[in-house]
């Protein structure tokens, strides 16, 4: 049987600092008018632009950049599309940062095999547009602000823009190589400022045992493997897991909670393990003998049927709250979805927000837990 609470992954990871202005756009009703809002948004003093917009918008990133360009040619332009966008991981619409500094870029890759840099697919003002061959590489966008850094993969855009991402940096007075170029990574620090704060962020789980009246402490370990909890098998306790085993299937996610991190359990024996003993987290984790571990669930909502779904599948995601002169900038690890749905147009000021269904890192320390978002503010 199913347990009916639902437990916080949390992730405090917050961080205080003053933008010029921070925006997202979710379901915009006329894609072109609606990011002129990004134009008509600059402050005088702007001197930079962090755009991040959803796969649908990947040609709309290019457009805007020349827009803003030709009016503007002082202005440098970072910008990526990406799976989704706002605290909600919407599927349609973008997110944006304006800053009175420009961006450093630190590092970037072209796409190798598409564009060379003898040989770009430039329009008249030197962006690398057009179609390019396909290619299976995952493009990067690293962002480091404050000490921390955030990875993140790219949406699959060939279907839009005949790329397989949408990637690019554009600065008129730059004479960097991949200036303009489409680009397969690409890490920049942005200028936040550096004052720590702190804030909470959520997403459900569905813990497996009873925590309030059971502890379960790791006896044996080394590096990411769990050998023994409480002088016993690791693999044993979500083996014989009750929810588990009444609920098997392979699209399950399973996670361990150590202290303030959570890893996913990747391995376990066969399945969770009759020849095997330990279990096997993410390589990020660093298991220390004595630490007390709590597992939760990810169950695919296509497992349970329509009219028996259990209560914790059917609630809805708190709302960010977002504080008159602070920006929230937000990562998110956006869920699979089989079918789009109609969305409210809204816009949301001091907030930048993008994510990806394939997680992200901070700091190295992997975030996979679907609908998993990390708030710094």
């Amino acid at each position: 049987m199913l347990k009916r609470t639902t437990t916080s992954l949390l992730r405090q990871v917050t961080q205080k600092r003053e933008l010029h202005h921070a925006f997202t756009a979710i379901a915009p009703t006329v894609s072109d008018s609606v990011f002129s809002q990004v134009l008509d948004s600059r402050r005088p003093e702007a001197k930079s632009l962090f755009l991040t917009a959803t796969a649908q918008y990947a040609t709309n990133l290019v457009s805007t950049t020349e827009r803003i360009q030709s009016e503007h040619p002082d202005i440098q332009i970072v910008a990526a599309a990406v799976d989704t966008v706002g605290p909600s991981c919407s599927r349609d619409g973008f997110s944006a940062v304006w800053f009175d500094s420009k961006i450093a870029v630190k590092d970037s890759v072209s796409v190798e095999g598409q564009e060379t840099p003898n040989s770009p697919l430039a329009d008249s003002r030197g962006l690398s547009v057009g179609r390019t061959n396909w290619t299976t590489q995952t493009s990067l966008l690293s962002v480091a602000f404050g000490g921390t850094s955030v990875v993140m993969p790219l949406a699959n855009t060939l279907f839009t823009s005949g790329s397989q991402s949408t990637l690019f940096f554009s600065d008129r007075h730059s004479d960097d190589i991949n200036n303009g170029h489409n680009l397969t990574a690409v890490a920049v620090d942005l200028p936040f400022d550096k004052k720590l704060g702190k804030s909470d962020n959520w997403t459900p789980a569905l813990e497996l045992f009873d925590y309030q009246t059971e502890s379960q402490i790791v006896t044996q370990c080394r590096e990411n493997l769990i050998k023994e909890i409480n002088g016993l098998p690791a693999s044993s306790f979500l083996q014989n897991c009750p929810t588990l085993v009444a609920n098997p299937s392979k699209d399950t996610l399973v996670f361990a909670t150590l202290g303030d991190d959570t890893f996913k359990v990747i391995a376990g024996g066969g399945g969770w393990g009759n020849r095997a003993s330990m279990l096997v987290l993410d390589p990020g984790a660093k298991i220390a003998k004595g630490a007390e571990v709590h597992f939760k669930a990810v169950f695919h909502p296509s497992m349970f049927p329509l009219n028996d779904k259990p209560d914790w599948l059917n609630e809805e995601l708190p709302k960010v709250t977002i504080q008159e002169c602070k920006t929230s900038v937000c990562f998110q690890c956006s869920p699979i979805v089989e079918e789009l749905v109609d969305e409210v147009p809204q816009v949301i000021d001091n907030m930048l927000a993008y994510g990806s269904e394939a997680g992200f890192l901070i700091d190295e320390l992997k975030h996979e837990v679907p609908n998993e978002l990390v708030v710094f503010t």
